[in-house]
């Protein structure tokens, strides 16, 4: 049941990152939300809010797996893999990632707090 939650909590994800939601990810993402970003940025909750307000969404595809979920009480890890269309991308490139998420549970809901994304080379 909680892993088909933090299945469930990935794709929301997912779908606000594709459609640019800022409220849904204002929700989703921890006060003291992290990303390590494929180009190895450390940036906040309000950095990466600031660039959705101006309204730039970066992908125009956005597929992704839960290949593999543990849960440590109020704490759950999600490793994955993803397929991005970058929109800046004249090429239209999919280009593949993998990508760790930590998930904490607080007032009953689960949020996430912690993301890494790395690209990998195409197979």
């Amino acid at each position: 049941a909680v892993e088909a939650e933090i299945r469930q909590a990935d794709d929301s994800e997912r779908r606000a990152m594709l459609g640019g939601d800022t409220e849904a990810q204002a929700r989703i993402w921890a006060d003291d939300f992290m990303v390590t970003s494929a180009a190895g940025d450390v940036l906040t909750k309000r950095d990466v809010m600031a660039v959705f307000e101006r309204g730039i969404i970066p992908y125009t595809t956005f597929e992704r797996t839960a290949d593999h979920i543990r849960l440590y009480g109020d704490v759950a890890i999600s490793l994955g893999s993803e397929i991005v269309v970058s929109a800046g991308d004249p090429e239209a490139r999919r280009v593949p990632r993998r990508y760790t998420h930590v998930w904490v549970k607080r007032d009953g809901r689960w949020r996430l707090a912690v993301r890494q994304g790395m690209e990998v080379p195409s197979p």
